[in-house]
């Protein structure tokens, strides 16, 4: 599901856009080419925050025993979020350039990315 802003604040100077808040521990730049899907993945403890740069992606967000996952598409300017055992890959539509949020910084001794799809969870 695609989010609107927490706050716009528009002046003679120009623009402020708060696209999010709270805790976050990690930010990332992910570069997807046309064609090409990243994530294939779920985390137990981190929540991500996506805000797209530029290009057009598609959005796969899956939850085991859901009913009602969530498939979208995002450009320029958009932003979304994926939770906690929320099985995702984004699929670039264009060349794509994202902002990445993370509520839990990676660490490459205890990863919190796990795979295996549904079945796994």
């Amino acid at each position: 599901m695609l989010l609107q802003p927490e706050f716009i604040r528009t002046d003679k100077r120009g623009r402020l856009i708060q696209l999010t808040s709270g805790l976050w521990e990690q930010i990332n730049i992910l570069e997807i080419k046309k064609g090409k899907s990243m994530g294939g993945h779920y985390h137990k403890e981190t929540h991500e925050f996506f805000y797209v740069i530029s290009g057009h992606v598609n959005v796969f967000i899956y939850r085991k025993g859901d009913k009602d996952n969530r498939e979208f598409e995002a450009k320029a300017g958009e932003c979304f979020t994926i939770g906690v055992d929320e099985y995702h890959y984004i699929e670039g539509l264009k060349a794509s350039k994202l902002v990445v949020i993370l509520s839990k910084k990676y660490n490459a001794q205890n990863p919190d990315i796990h795979t295996g799809g549904l079945d796994a969870m």
